[in-house]
């Protein structure tokens, strides 16, 4: 026969402690149900008890390496409510010894109370007793007023049942990613940087001062005052992202452009001699190498 479910057995030790309390001169029926409290009660000589298991979720404790059911379970007082006044309500001070014997049962889970359970469940030593909290104190009008019937409910709240956790492997995780994106950042700006300048050094070596114009196809020359070799320029994007590298337009304005894409420039019709895009590609095999294990050396 297979055993019970978890939040069952915790449910019949709740009401198993609840037996054994002293209620006084009230007589009360305890019973584990699921959440009857909108029937009615035939008898007004006799309250009850109903114990009722609610919900559970499961929790992983790496650290001990045991799994922990953390079980919400129920417990609602009623009693019919037959001893009325001239009036037709019911009497204040029936309802208020009910609402007391309710907060009586729902403190006596508590350690430190009297009558307490040490804040274990005295037939499941195992299951460990986490808050109490009343739901209703005394349900309201309709139950009053309409079924002359008490009906208070408070939570055992939660209570954790450790268990022996099978083949588990036990393991510390820690969230470092904020780490890692930031020397992935720190290494992308090193790297554009080399890179960019490795750009900016190859293109200068191929832009000669000679006079003339260089032939179509090969690299520009410059001449007085080798202004275009002096006009390149890098930055590197401070996010990390990017780095750009060419001539500065406030030395050259848009000659560099009709040199290295050709095109119109002050009237004239310039064939392209590219400069720019080749020092690229010659350091492409190099930026891939630079880049290779950089995070974190």
């Amino acid at each position: 026969m297979p055993g019970n479910a978890t939040l069952v057995d915790v449910a019949e030790a709740v009401k198993r402690a609840v037996e054994e309390r002293d209620f006084g001169e009230l007589l009360v029926a305890v019973e584990r149900s699921y959440a009857d409290w909108d029937m009615e009660l035939e008898s007004n000589a006799t309250a009850r008890v109903d114990v009722v298991p609610v919900g559970f979720d499961v929790d992983q404790e790496t650290r001990a390496g045991r799994l922990k059911l953390n079980c919400t379970v129920d417990v609602g007082l009623r009693k019919r409510l037959d001893s009325q006044e001239s009036s037709g309500r019911v009497k204040v001070s029936e309802v208020d010894g009910l609402m007391l014997t309710l907060q009586e049962m729902a403190e006596s889970f508590i350690p430190g109370n009297p009558a307490d359970f040490a804040g274990r469940l005295p037939t499941l030593p195992e299951a460990v007793w986490q808050n109490t909290e009343i739901r209703t104190a005394y349900g309201g009008t309709e139950t009053i007023h309409e079924m002359r019937q008490y009906t208070g409910i408070f939570s055992t709240a939660v209570l954790r049942l450790p268990r022996p956790a099978e083949n588990m492997t036990r393991f510390r995780y820690e969230d470092r990613s904020g780490n890692v994106v930031k020397a992935a950042k720190k290494a992308a700006f090193r790297n554009f940087g080399h890179a960019a300048a490795s750009i900016r050094k190859t293109a200068s070596r191929k832009i000669k001062k000679r006079k003339g114009a260089a032939k179509p196809g090969s690299p520009p020359h410059t001449h007085k005052r080798i202004f275009l070799r002096r006009a390149l320029r890098f930055a590197v994007f401070r996010d990390g992202t990017g780095a750009v590298i060419g001539p500065r337009h406030s030395l050259v304005g848009r000659s560099a452009r009709a040199h290295e894409f050709g095109g119109d420039y002050e009237g004239a019709v310039y064939p392209a001699r590219p400069f720019m895009g080749p020092s690229l590609e010659e350091n492409l095999n190099r930026f891939a190498n630079e880049w290779k294990g950089s995070i974190g050396g």
